[in-house]
């Protein structure tokens, strides 16, 4: 009797790890198939690089009363934390 529940639970374990195998083997595949189709359909950057540029510069857009508050904050932030 016991070979025959260690059986069983060898034939489970078998299956479920296969199970398991056969879906990620499969979610990576879609997975690279996915990245290729994206890939083609996305345009080139005309620089050569694939790596995404920002259309403004954000140090411009910044009014410099925001910019100033904002550093302000920054060093308050650090003066807190650096008291602790």
């Amino acid at each position: 009797m016991k070979e025959n529940l260690i059986d069983q639970g060898v034939s489970l374990m078998t299956y479920g790890m296969g199970t398991v195998f056969v879906f990620l083997t499969l979610l990576v595949f879609a997975t690279l198939l996915m990245s290729t189709i994206i890939r083609r359909l996305t345009p080139k950057d005309p620089t050569g690089t694939d790596t995404p540029r920002p259309t403004t510069s954000s140090h411009a857009s910044l009014d410099p009363k925001v910019r100033a508050a904002i550093q302000q904050a920054i060093q308050l932030y650090r003066k807190q934390r650096g008291s602790k």
